[in-house]
């Protein structure tokens, strides 16, 4: 990978390589939204923050992660740390973060959320603005629920968008605390909802 491509951003004492729009790992991807650090992934790493005491040494799986920052976070307290994306692109740069950042309870894996997933020794789910789409909002809801049917815990970290409001009242049953954090990144001001479920 070529870092004169790339920026290194500095968040929560990690650092993250996040690639320019020029770099090559974009072009191999239709939809790089993985490509840049959004504010929700930013939110749900400072609820693992400042709620720590929640992951620690449990088995966490991130989905849709981007650049994998919360699962940079979370490993830190976790057992064990799984970091998936459907973009292979994504992953790539996901292990690069970890080997930049010395972690060794990450993995990574490939995973689109419309796919069946084993969820065995699982005990918390990450998901961070992955509600942006109402097309696949049918899949993220049987997700979800698949999940819950597996007693494994969901904090998923959602924009206050007007797109997003559908999905959240579809799995409004699931919900057992919700969460503000407001989140100031590139100049940016944004309010983040971290749902419990």
């Amino acid at each position: 990978m070529q870092m004169q491509h790339c920026t290194i951003e500095k968040i929560f004492e990690l650092e993250l390589i996040v690639p320019n729009v020029d770099h090559e790992l974009l072009k191999l991807d239709s939809n790089p939204f993985w490509a840049k650090i959004w504010h929700s992934a930013i939110a749900l790493s400072e609820f693992v923050e400042n709620n720590n005491h929640l992951f620690k040494q449990k088995n966490i799986v991130e989905i849709g992660a981007g650049l994998g920052f919360p699962s940079l976070v979370v490993a830190k307290y976790a057992n064990q740390v799984t970091c998936t994306d459907m973009s292979k692109a994504a992953v790539h740069l996901i292990n690069l973060n970890i080997e930049k950042n010395k972690i060794v309870n990450i993995n990574t894996q490939l995973y689109d959320w419309t796919q069946l997933f084993e969820f065995k020794n699982i005990d918390i789910v990450l998901l961070s603005d992955v509600n942006y789409a109402p097309d696949q909002f049918v899949y993220l809801n049987q997700l979800f629920f698949t999940l819950k049917q597996n007693g494994i815990k969901i904090f998923l970290a959602s924009p206050q968008r007007l797109i997003a409001k559908p999905f959240i009242q579809l799995i409004q049953y699931l919900i057992v605390a919700q969460t503000e954090i407001e989140v100031n990144y590139a100049n940016e001001n944004k309010f983040i909802t971290i749902f419990e479920m």
